[in-house]
């Protein structure tokens, strides 16, 4: 004796609210947006801003100052003094740069997932937020 054709649509109707609860449940909300896109926006500065090729037009005089406190000028040591700098000055600009994000994205919450379209200086980011999660494109 098998299902009926009525359990079988009732089994799977139970199933499709479940998938849709679930997904309403995880869409992250603005806050967590907000939060991921200035972890992304400092993380991008750091790379962007270190780079060997940026590090190599330091003034002479900053390198004999580095020199004489003791640390090595080469450029992974510069790269790193780099991104230390930013670190501890990207998270005393992440309350100013949530800000800016926010006045700068809209958001299309279409319940099961979100769409946030963030527009900075001239580069246009659409990130998709689905199952706690955000992913990023241009």
């Amino acid at each position: 004796m098998g299902l009926s054709r009525q359990t079988i649509q009732g089994g799977s109707a139970i199933a499709l609210i479940a998938l849709v609860g679930g997904l309403v449940a995880t869409n992250p909300p603005e806050e967590a947006y907000l939060n991921y896109a200035s972890e992304k926006f400092v993380s991008e500065i750091k790379e962007s801003a270190c780079q060997q090729n940026v590090l190599h037009r330091i003034p002479g005089g900053v390198h004999d100052f580095l020199r004489d406190i003791g640390l090595d000028n080469s450029q992974n040591r510069l790269q790193q003094l780099c991104q230390d700098s930013l670190t501890a000055g990207g998270d005393r600009l992440k309350p100013f740069l949530k800000d800016f994000i926010q006045q700068s994205t809209t958001q299309q919450n279409f319940q099961i997932f979100s769409l946030y379209h963030t527009e900075i200086l001239d580069q246009k980011v659409t990130t998709l937020a689905i199952l706690g999660h955000f992913i990023s494109f241009t």
